[in-house]
């Protein structure tokens, strides 16, 4: 990931490159990249195939993987305001 600069085909070249565990190594290192990069850091051509060989959209899996994030905090929000209700 160092040697790319973040971009994320680099890394995935450079892991799969590497040697020992490179398709681990690539995995990793195109994952971060592209966490940090955004659908924008990915190549059209690399997110076309991916959309070809999931059986669940990414980009709706993550929608739908924030919603109960945000889900999740407004309940502990309204959990941490119940204890301080019950403590006070």
């Amino acid at each position: 990931l160092w040697l790319s600069d973040g971009d994320t085909e680099k890394a995935v070249t450079f892991g799969a490159n590497l040697g020992r565990d490179a398709d681990t190594m690539a995995t990793m290192a195109g994952s971060v990249a592209g966490a940090l990069q955004g659908m924008a850091g990915i190549k059209a051509a690399w997110r076309a195939r991916l959309g070809e060989a999931a059986l669940l959209e990414q980009e709706q899996l993550a929608v739908r993987l924030a919603a109960v994030a945000l889900s999740k905090a407004a309940q502990e929000r309204a959990a941490q305001a119940w204890l301080e209700t019950i403590a006070s």
